[in-house]
């Protein structure tokens, strides 16, 4: 069957982009009278399951747990550390416990009241992406792992994966549902769908997408290894 090419920006997907809010050029630094001031965030992307924030917190930046996120409208939040750092988590009753993360590091925060407030009590910026899993009837669309893919988590909402193709590797076809794709190490892929159709896309190391639900196979035609974080909504 002979093959249509064609040439895209993203494998029919919506790029997430959007600019800091109001007031988050400079930099968190500490308060006159020492009080922190909250990490700085930029909305990417939001429909009625997930809403997708970017947060960068400066060296000393709080913020209550769930900033944002309104507890009575989610099931949680799926956060993927693009630059880590430590975390100071405050519970309730007063306890303190110290997080190390680490880029890639995939973690899932319930919306738990026992958290009170996070701080950055390291010496450098910690960059993530947050995904809020909007209570939203299911999508239905989840046909089970992909071979090759690594989960690290899953929930009645959420399967995440982590995805790494090396210099012309292929995955198999798969029927995928719909999800967010957080790229660790970006470049340049080829997707073919049933029909023989291809698109190619060239991604970009910290870009997130939105892709749809569908049935495709996927090629690493760049020299490089890509890696991605897949958050495939149930």
């Amino acid at each position: 069957m002979s093959q249509t090419r064609t040439r895209a920006t993203v494998l029919t997907a919506v790029a997430l982009a959007a600019c800091w809010l109001p007031g988050a050029q400079t930099p968190a630094k500490p308060a006159p009278g020492g009080a922190a001031k909250p990490p700085l965030t930029r909305p990417l992307f939001e429909n009625e399951q997930v809403r997708v924030i970017e947060a960068l917190w400066e060296p000393g930046a709080s913020a209550a747990a769930f900033k944002g996120f309104p507890s009575s409208e989610i099931l949680g939040v799926v956060a993927v550390v693009l630059k880590g750092g430590a975390v100071e988590h405050l519970y309730a009753g007063g306890k303190k416990v110290r997080k190390e993360r680490r880029p890639g590091d995939v973690f899932f925060q319930p919306p738990d009241r026992a958290v009170e407030a996070r701080q950055n009590v390291g010496s450098t910026r910690l960059d993530m992406i947050q995904v809020a899993l909007k209570k939203a009837p299911p999508t239905q669309q989840y046909a089970g792992p992909a071979a090759g893919a690594r989960k690290l988590f899953e929930n009645a909402r959420v399967v995440v994966f982590e995805l790494a193709l090396a210099p012309g590797a292929k995955t198999v076809m798969h029927k995928y549902g719909p999800r967010v794709w957080v790229i660790l190490e970006g470049g340049d892929m080829r997707s073919w769908d049933k029909a023989g159709k291809s698109q190619e896309a060239r991604f970009a190391s910290s870009q997130v997408v939105f892709l749809p639900a569908q049935e495709h196979t996927m090629e690493n035609i760049g020299k490089t290894n890509q890696r991605v974080i897949s958050l495939e909504l149930k």
